[in-house]
């Protein structure tokens, strides 16, 4: 395949420091369209974070909005291409939390602000032990920014996770680890026929020792043709996507980003971390490249990941067939029986 190494770059550099990046940011600009006004009242007004099923029976009012100065102590711990993650003091819930909002200079960005707002839609509908916990919206009528409260997780993210704690993870603990990630997103593929489509571990975030699944920003319902301003990060990408960014992402492709997520709680670090950039990562991808499987891996979990990070979308198994294939390597491993293990 013919692959304009120019145009990978425009679309792809940077994406690993800011998580994703605008594919249309500039064509999306509209100088009419009113963050504030149209967030007030239109978008937001259409999220019942009150019938949320996390929601408190004897807390439930009219209003779906909380009050900023609810918030205090407030410190930067995430940025990405388009939002700023804070942790915060919510002082009427006595908990710690992370808000997050768009930059400044997202806001005249209409593209961006519809995929903020049907983030905290989609978070809305969702309950589940694995996905991070959204408690509602809060607004700052001097500068009329929105925020999403969410669940803060106390012990960062998966990437970082992984740095500090590798070399003592058994794999009892991996398995679990992995198996965390699939309860989520098989409850967002059977329960809520929800599409991710930004995988990568980042947006999994960890809370008490709990995996739970973050940032959906670029999902979508499933069969969606809605498309969105990111891009990805192109080593945990489906490589249809990558060869063709009219191909619908859809279940396959978060099969293909989790099969990436499996092989580095194998290794302890992100694909391809060797090569200089994403140009290259494409390039070997697009050459049938993955990562090799590391030392001491069992067979059965590398014949899992290999199974989801294939080339073609159809050999790739649904989250059902992954999650019986894993939680039976769990068994076998608690019942000492071998499951037989990669070798030097």
């Amino acid at each position: 395949m013919q692959v304009d190494s120019d145009s990978l770059s425009e679309k792809f550099s940077n994406s690993e420091n800011e998580d994703e990046l605008s594919e249309t940011s500039q064509s999306s600009q509209d100088s009419s369209f009113e963050y504030g006004k149209e967030l007030e009242n239109l978008q937001f007004s259409s999220i019942n974070v009150n019938s949320h099923p996390e929601g408190n029976q004897k807390e439930k009012t009219k209003r779906s909005e909380f009050e900023c100065y609810n918030f205090n102590d407030l410190e930067i711990i995430g940025e990405g291409g388009y939002c700023h993650v804070k942790k915060a003091y919510w002082k009427s819930r006595s908990k710690m939390v992370a808000l997050k909002n768009l930059k400044p200079k997202m806001i005249s960005n209409k593209g961006v602000c519809e995929e903020f707002i049907k983030e905290a839609n989609l978070l809305a509908i969702t309950c589940h032990p694995n996905i991070i916990k959204f408690y509602g919206v809060a607004k700052d009528h001097d500068t009329t920014s929105h925020f999403l409260i969410l669940q803060y997780a106390n012990e960062s993210n998966l990437r970082d996770y992984l740095k500090r704690n590798f070399n003592k993870l058994k794999w009892d603990r991996k398995l679990n680890m992995s198996l965390d990630i699939a309860k989520g997103l098989k409850y967002l593929h059977t329960d809520k026929a929800i599409v991710h489509r930004d995988l990568h571990s980042k947006n999994i975030l960890v809370h008490n020792g709990l995996l739970k699944i973050a940032d959906f920003g670029m999902s979508t319902f499933a069969g969606s043709k809605l498309k969105t301003t990111g891009n990805g990060i192109p080593a945990y990408v489906d490589p249809q996507y990558l060869k063709d960014h009219n191909y619908e992402r859809n279940e396959k492709s978060d099969i293909y980003s989790f099969g990436v997520l499996l092989w580095e709680i194998s290794s302890g670090y992100p694909p391809f971390q060797h090569l200089p950039g994403e140009v290259e990562v494409i390039y070997r991808i697009f050459e049938g490249k993955r990562e090799i499987p590391v030392k001491g891996t069992p067979e059965m979990y590398i014949k899992l990941y290999s199974c989801c990070w294939d080339e073609t979308p159809g050999i790739r198994p649904d989250i059902n067939e992954i999650y019986e294939e894993l939680q039976r390597m769990s068994v076998l491993y608690k019942r000492n029986q071998d499951i037989q293990t990669k070798k030097a």
